[in-house]
C-alpha cells in the first residue's frame, strides 16, 4: 500500500532539518515531515526487472514457435505497490532483441496479474498493461520499444509471510501479485530477447 497518508507532498513544511532543530514545533508540522518521508520513499519504487544486454550480437533466450506469439520470459510474481485508491501504481517497461535469421520478429513486454499472462500476452487487441514492438528484422542487439507506462487492475491474492524467523506457521496478507512478461512472435522462429526493464512509478 502507498505509506503517504495524504497520498502526496504536503507543500509548506520546513526543507532543512536546522528549521526545526532548536524551535517548537507543531505536532502537525513533524506529521507533514513524515508523511513528505512516506511519498518521497514511495517515488523511489522499486525496480523490478533489470535484464542487461550481454552484447551487440549475442546473448539472450528464445524458445519462440514460428507464427505464434510465445513465452521468453517471466519474471516474479512480485507484490506490487497499490495506492491509497486501491490502484496499483504503474510501471515503466522497456524491451530489446534481435532477430538472428533475418525473419519479421516482434516482442511484446507487460505486467500481469498472476494466472492471466496467457490470456493478456497472446491477445490480439492489447490492454494498457502490455506493450508491442514494431516488427524488426536486423541481427543487432538493441531496444525495441521506447521506456513506455502501462497500467493494471488490481486482482488481489493471498500471500503467505513469516513475522519471525523462527516462525512455526506463515501467516497471510491480501497483495496485487504480478509477474513481468516477455512474449516474442517470429516468421522462423529466431526472435530473442536480449534485454528487459521494468520499474514501478509513482508520480508526484
Amino acid at each position: 500500500m502507498s505509506t503517504s497518508a495524504e497520498k502526496g507532498a504536503i507543500l509548506g513544511v520546513p526543507s532543512t532539518s536546522a528549521s526545526l532543530t532548536t524551535l517548537p514545533v507543531r505536532a502537525s508540522t513533524w506529521r507533514g515531515v513524515a508523511n513528505n518521508a512516506n511519498h518521497l520513499a514511495d517515488e523511489l519504487a522499486r525496480v523490478l526487472v533489470s535484464y542487461p544486454q550481454y552484447s551487440t550480437s549475442a546473448g539472450g533466450l528464445t524458445v519462440a514457435v514460428a507464427s505464434t506469439w510465445t513465452p521468453i520470459h517471466s519474471f516474479g510474481p512480485f507484490p506490487l505497490l497499490v495506492g491509497a485508491d486501491g490502484v496499483p501504481y504503474p510501471a515503466r517497461v522497456r524491451v530489446g532483441g534481435r532477430s538472428a535469421l533475418g525473419g519479421s520478429c516482434k516482442l511484446r513486454i507487460g505486467v500481469c496479474p498472476v494466472g492471466q499472462a496467457a490470456e493478456l500476452m497472446s491477445a490480439t487487441t492489447l490492454g494498457a498493461s502490455v506493450v508491442e514492438t514494431a516488427a524488426f528484422t536486423d541481427a543487432v542487439n538493441a531496444w525495441r520499444t521506447t521506456t513506455t507506462t502501462v497500467t493494471l487492475d488490481a486482482v488481489w491474492s493471498s500471500l503467505l509471510v513469516s513475522d519471525a524467523v523462527s516462525g512455526a506457521s506463515p501467516g497471510d496478507v491480501v497483495a496485487v501479485l504480478a509477474t513481468v512478461e516477455v512474449w516474442g512472435y517470429s516468421a522462423v522462429s529466431d526472435v530473442y530477447c536480449t534485454q528487459t526493464y521494468a520499474a514501478e512509478q509513482v508520480a508526484l
